[in-house]
């Protein structure tokens, strides 16, 4: 299923690399990961040497008509800011649709980002310990992309990526490992079920988290969880029917089982990371707001 988007990311790629100020083309997500199914579009990422134009967006997308021999729906030039950094923290976005519009046609989302704040972002994280997530997640992604135009540039990004420093993964773990602690058994007891699941939601984050880090993995989207755990050497069994049995079970199920499969990650974490002080943590986890039915002092 991936081999036609690929051939499609490779006739696109040429117009990109066309523009002297672009330094690489890659092809990002699941197409280039190899886990793409019959909802998945192409990712394109662009690096300049300077800052793109509006102007230079558009016109490199008004030739995907002739390149590709169809009409196309072109929607939003935008600009993001990932991380507070009006210098390196910008990326820009633009969306095309080929075969229909924005509701039928097969999107094609082109992002753009300068080299030098790639690299700002490469030091940010193995130099610097930076833990922000869309970071993070920039270093996962470069090095799994299937490279259209720069191989060199983006062959040094890749082995920078490739290191995760140890200081980084400890750091990670005592910011991941005490988040696994919410109160799940007042909203149980509540009967507030959408707050139960939020806060599920945000333990299990938390958790898959502290076993990247724990596995030296920089953290990507959470959006294939099965994939993920298979890049994981050190996890518990079964990790990701377990966590998707979480969201299928009755409430009164899940908490138990949630709680079991935390106390798993700690005994990994203690296992091959023993110098690390956990104490903190593990108190975190563990405290639960404590239910009253009578008053706690003599009224």
């Amino acid at each position: 299923m991936n081999n036609w988007r690929i051939t499609l990311a490779q006739k696109i790629a040429p117009i990109y690399a066309s523009i002297s100020d672009i330094a690489a083309v890659a092809l990002l997500g699941g197409v280039a990961r190899g886990l793409c199914d019959q909802y998945s579009d192409l990712d394109i990422a662009c690096f300049w040497h300077r800052t793109p134009t509006e102007d230079e967006r558009h016109a490199a997308m008004l030739q995907f008509e002739s390149v590709l021999n169809t009409p196309v729906f072109i929607r939003g030039f935008e600009t993001h800011m990932a991380f507070p950094d009006p210098e390196h923290g910008l990326f820009w976005e633009e969306v095309a649709y080929i075969g229909g519009d924005d509701t039928a046609g097969f999107k094609i989302d082109v992002n753009h980002r300068t080299v030098a704040a790639m690299q700002h972002i490469l030091d940010d994280v193995v130099l610097h310990l930076d833990a922000n997530g869309h970071k993070l997640e920039t270093l996962y992604s470069i090095r799994r992309v299937i490279i259209l135009h720069g191989a060199p540039i983006i062959e040094i990004w890749q082995s920078q990526a490739a290191i995760y420093p140890d200081a980084l993964a400890e750091k990670l773990l005592q910011m991941h490992l005490p988040a696994m602690g919410v109160n799940l058994d007042m909203h149980l007891f509540r009967g507030e079920l959408f707050e139960f699941y939020r806060m599920l939601t945000e333990a299990i984050f938390n958790l898959v988290a502290a076993l990247l880090a724990l596995n030296h993995i920089y953290r990507p989207s959470l959006k294939r969880l099965a994939s993920l755990a298979d890049e994981m050497p050190i996890k518990p069994p079964h990790l990701a029917p377990r966590i998707n049995a979480l969201m299928r079970t009755d409430p009164t199920h899940a908490m138990p089982d949630f709680y079991q499969l935390a106390t798993e990650v700690f005994a990994l974490v203690e296992q091959h990371m023993p110098y690390l002080d956990l104490a903190a943590a593990r108190a975190k986890f563990s405290s639960h707001r404590q239910p009253f039915d009578s008053p706690p002092i003599e009224l």
